[in-house]
């Protein structure tokens, strides 16, 4: 009987998927260990959130040119196994860190190791899938995404039962060791990035005069900055309200596996894909969070303890009204542009989002640290309101576009991890 032997190039791939999912747990896993040293360990004030959600962003905000440029002349697999080894020395670093300074330090180091790390990925998935199969691809490495979202945050919930915050940065460090060694057993990927360059400035004016011809184009640009400053409430204040709540660390975990989850229930929502129903389903989900991010205010403000259970339902709820506000195609607002101006509209859109991450979380920390940390869940549910007030304008509005039903976004320049990063997935 003739053996088949299995596609070198179906290895490969399995090979680069494992290695994204244990890169992606590693996430989360920091993530909600430095959380933890945060809200319990060191018990910082909440401007110290605000500074965290900067070193992570920053890199991601100013450096997306020049890590397409380094990615651009250099292997992608070798960029992908060096970022990772990197990664797991500094999983090192915090395990050393002496306080929340050094702390901010290396969570800004990593992610400007993060900054070329993901578009070196995207590379090496263009180069070893057929372009036939990139779709199916890419929609598998969201899954293990979504699976590292939920996994991850659960099991390091669960270590911190029985062991410190920091103890959690051994595990990650060998993830990233393990992660490093699956991708240097790929074949060498020359880049399939090409360098242009683009004339930001014509740029803008092509986005702004689309914004003034498209109203869709505009909702779409208010949705997405609104939703991108609720995410650091959402995320960057989850660990402070629950100990203000009497929660222990191992709920932190608890909590965004719970958002994790949310999330990925909304990819069964069988409405998603209505083309004339985009912006419905967005204000559908926006008042879903708007109840939930008010409901946990509204708890911290009366000094309520609710017991696990409340929390994660709240956060599940949450989660899944989030992934519908931030997953549609009609929250893109390169969706509803026309298709020569959609790049630079999406790049509007991204500078428009780079913005918000820069101002929200210290404007949040700063109402959070005046009137309380609910007093900031409260105004994260009213700007959800919002959204979901433009939202319902927009689907009654006689429609002048139709949203591209393929994905026409350029590459995101925010985060693709945890730390106040899931603005566009």
């Amino acid at each position: 009987m003739l053996r088949v032997r299995p596609n070198p190039a179906d290895r490969n791939l399995r090979r680069l998927l494992k290695a994204q999912f244990l890169t992606d747990c590693s996430d989360w896993l920091d993530y909600v260990a430095i959380l933890a040293l945060l809200a319990f360990h060191w018990q910082a004030g909440l401007m110290v959130y605000a500074a965290l959600a900067l070193a992570a962003a920053l890199p991601h905000v100013f450096g997306a040119a020049e890590a397409k440029a380094f990615c651009a002349r250099h292997d992608a697999r070798s960029v992908m196994a060096s970022a990772v080894k990197l990664r797991g020395l500094i999983a090192i670093g915090l395990i050393l860190a002496p306080g929340w300074p050094t702390l901010l330090a290396l969570v800004f180091v990593r992610a400007t190791v993060d900054r070329l790390l993901h578009p070196a990925l995207d590379a090496a998935f263009a180069r070893l899938a057929p372009a036939e199969d990139l779709p199916v691809i890419l929609g598998s490495s969201r899954a293990h995404e979504r699976a590292a979202r939920i996994i991850a945050p659960v099991l390091a919930g669960g270590l911190l039962l029985s062991f410190a915050p920091d103890h959690l940065f051994f595990l990650t460090a060998g993830l990233a060791l393990v992660a490093s060694l699956l991708l240097w057993t790929l074949p060498v990927l020359p880049a399939v990035y090409s360098r242009s360059r683009e004339d930001e400035p014509a740029q803008i004016r092509a986005a702004l005069a689309e914004t003034r011809a498209v109203p869709e184009v505009r909702a779409a640009l208010f949705i997405s900055a609104l939703t991108a400053a609720v995410l650091f409430v959402q995320e960057g204040l989850m660990a402070p309200l629950l100990f203000d709540l009497g929660h222990e660390p191992a709920m932190i975990g608890l909590a965004f596996a719970a958002l994790a989850s949310g999330g990925a229930l909304a990819d069964f929502c069988p409405a998603r894909a209505a083309a004339d129903r985009r912006f419905w389903r967005i204000a559908d989900g926006a008042t879903g969070a708007a109840i939930s991010l008010g409901g946990l205010g509204l708890l911290a403000l009366a000094n309520l303890s609710p017991g696990a259970a409340v929390i994660f339902a709240y956060c599940a709820c949450l989660g899944l009204a989030m992934a519908q506000c931030t997953d549609q195609i009609g929250a893109r607002p390169e969706a509803w542009a026309t298709p020569e101006r959609a790049a630079s509209v999406a790049r509007l859109g991204q500078w428009l989002q780079g913005a918000i991450l820069l101002a929200a979380p210290p404007l949040g920390a700063a109402l959070a640290a005046t009137a309380g940390i609910g007093s900031a869940f409260i105004v994260g549910a009213l700007a959800l309101t919002l959204t979901a007030r433009i939202a319902f304008v927009a689907h009654r509005r006689p429609r002048k576009a139709t949203p591209a039903p393929a994905n026409t976004a350029v590459e995101d320049a925010t985060p693709a991890g945890p730390a106040f990063a899931v603005a566009a997935e």
